[in-house]
């Protein structure tokens, strides 16, 4: 994963358009990669079947290439098709394929989390919940009176203060 892919999982709560309208790009992007993983996901299983077919098939008419007895069991078969070198490097290939598959498959998922991100930061901006505090007319009234009277109440202090000196 590189930190370009890191990145876009991020959400610019000030171009909350912006990043709605990269969504979908963003999810058919990696979801196209998801099928293209599990297309060759797919496409090496079938190689492993392939190799695994192949190689018992070469066991069973040439025993002693692979130093076995004329007489085999199929337990014998098995094993060696299982230590031979092509199906081994199948086996890593389908490991290495199924990883890349599971990755996507994380990717994806993710940006289904991001999508739902993505609508409850709108849904909050929609309640205004990252604007700043706003006095409401009646709030401002009252806040004048308020005022008033503090400065009419420190005025009467000042006039005891002067009057018992």
């Amino acid at each position: 994963m590189s930190s370009n892919d890191r990145d876009i999982f991020g959400i610019d709560l000030n171009n909350l358009e912006k990043e709605w309208q990269h969504q979908p790009v963003l999810f058919q992007k990696y979801s196209r990669k998801l099928a293209d993983a599990r297309r060759d996901y797919e496409e090496v299983k079938r190689e492993l079947e392939v190799v695994e077919a192949e190689t018992d098939l070469s066991v069973r008419k040439n025993p002693d290439l692979y130093e076995l007895p004329e007489k085999l069991t199929e337990k014998m078969i098995s094993n060696t098709v299982h230590l031979d070198t092509k199906y081994r490097i199948a086996q890593t290939n389908i490991i290495v394929s199924k990883h890349k598959v599971d990755v996507l498959q994380g990717f994806v998922t993710s940006l289904d989390h991001r999508k739902k991100a993505l609508e409850n930061e709108v849904t909050l901006f929609g309640q205004s919940y990252f604007s700043c505090p706003v006095v409401a007319e009646v709030g401002k009234k009252g806040k004048e009176k308020l005022n008033e009277k503090m400065v009419q109440d420190r005025i009467k202090r000042r006039k005891k203060r002067r009057a018992e000196r």
